[in-house]
């Protein structure tokens, strides 16, 4: 019984290492991202870009779908949950794409910004594009073998 605790709380302390390594990588990237977009675009271009970005996120957080916390807490996982779960999300991303596509003028709209409808539609591809990422990643997470997703 000891070994077993011993083994699962050094995947676990490894698990948490690869996590909180890669979200410091992502973290850094995004700065460095922001840095340099900071120096290339105008403050008003900047602000376009913030408020393009804030419309994005408040879709995805407003329409969240916690397909892999379900996944991680079913005991067996089969290739039938796995396509289910990539259709749902695919499905979902579509859907949150077409939404942030059809706010874009009214959004505009509402700032009185025509370029912020080509900046909205540009970024409303980002949620269809995640909603393509494989569910089958769910399977390393329940081992904690984070480092693959990382």
């Amino acid at each position: 019984m000891q070994a077993g605790g011993e083994a699962l709380g050094g995947r676990t302390a490894g698990s948490a290492a690869w996590l909180i390594g890669g979200r410091l990588f992502t973290k850094f990237v995004e700065f460095l991202s922001l840095l340099v977009l900071a120096q290339l675009l105008t403050p008003e271009d900047f602000g376009v870009i913030a408020i393009a970005m804030t419309l994005v996120t408040i879709v995805e957080a407003v329409f969240e779908l916690p397909i892999t916390q379900v996944l991680i807490a079913r005991r067996a996982i089969s290739q039938c949950h796995l396509d289910t779960a990539f259709t749902l999300s695919a499905l979902r991303g579509g859907a949150l794409t077409l939404v942030v596509w059809a706010s874009a003028v009214p959004f505009a709209h509402f700032y009185r910004n025509d370029t912020l409808v080509w900046m909205i539609l540009a970024l409303g591809v980002a949620p269809g594009l995640r909603g393509m990422g494989s569910p089958g990643l769910v399977l390393y997470a329940r081992e904690l073998k984070y480092r693959r997703e990382i």
